[in-house]
């Protein structure tokens, strides 16, 4: 009898033992697995030339939205501040320039993204390494690859962007990875003893539960400098659309001065 239940109580550890490894052994395949988005978008990389004409390219782009803000500021200025004031009053025709109404949109590919964060990425050397994104309906997926102790996986989350009044962009964390391992975050986040918010000169990661998030502040308002109105996030595509800078309400009512003077005058 003793040596029955003794037999049984060793079949029932060896079972238990056999399960935890088993377990331990999935787990850990899986958190060196890289995700799927990982693989394919690293089986697409690019030739250095290809990488630096989509770097180019995004910075064309961004150079062009610095001219869109620098025209909109100098239309909004009276012609006796502005060396092209003449020049703008007749290019804004006879109607006032109204900024509130002015828009550009920026257009960003997957491709031109990702050339650019392998372009700008930190020391390939490092512990972190080789980030890549993947743009899609609504959010994006961000993996970077941890080496660290001969070790190495990738860690990648799932962010959602929205906007603040003020300008901000905030980047909710919906899930976090590692490998094809997915993270409890809510009960990993409910575990900390109190609150994590870092916080630096444009951004800040609070991981507060019930909603962690990252909030890029760089994109805050001020008078000179371009809204973003909205952020969309497409299959392969982000669109930022932002809005025209206003000056202070005393140099917007000079200018409207101005072009009701001229309008009088002619």
């Amino acid at each position: 009898m003793i040596r029955k239940l003794f037999f049984r109580l060793l079949a029932a550890g060896a079972a238990m033992v056999f399960l935890v490894v088993t377990v331990v052994g999935l787990v850990t395949w899986l958190a060196l697995m890289e995700p799927g988005f990982y693989t394919e978008l690293r089986t697409q990389s690019l030739s250095p030339d290809e990488r630096r004409a989509l770097v180019e390219r995004f910075e064309q782009t961004g150079e062009g939205l610095v001219r869109w803000r620098a025209m909109s500021l100098a239309r909004q200025k009276p012609a006796t501040q502005s060396a092209q004031g003449e020049w703008l009053q007749a290019l804004g025709g006879a109607a006032p320039y109204d900024p509130a109404k002015d828009t550009r949109a920026l257009r960003i590919t997957e491709q031109e993204l990702n050339a650019l964060l392998a372009d700008k990425a930190m020391d390939p050397s490092g512990d972190l390494r080789d980030p890549r994104v993947r743009l899609t309906e609504g959010r994006f997926e961000l993996g970077v690859e941890l080496a660290n102790s001969g070790v190495e996986c990738v860690f990648s989350a799932i962010l959602e962007p929205t906007l603040g009044e003020d300008g901000t962009l905030r980047l909710e964390i919906v899930t976090a990875r590692v490998g094809r391992l997915t993270l409890p975050l809510d009960t990993l986040l409910a575990w900390l003893p109190e609150p994590v918010v870092y916080s630096g000169h444009d951004a800040e990661i609070d991981l507060t539960p019930p909603a962690p998030h990252l909030k890029i502040k760089s994109l805050a308002h001020s008078p000179r400098t371009p809204r973003v109105k909205s952020i969309v996030c497409r299959e392969g595509e982000l669109v930022v659309e932002f809005s025209a800078p206003v000056l202070p309400d005393q140099n917007r009512k000079q200018a409207a001065a101005v072009a009701d003077a001229k309008e009088s005058a002619g």
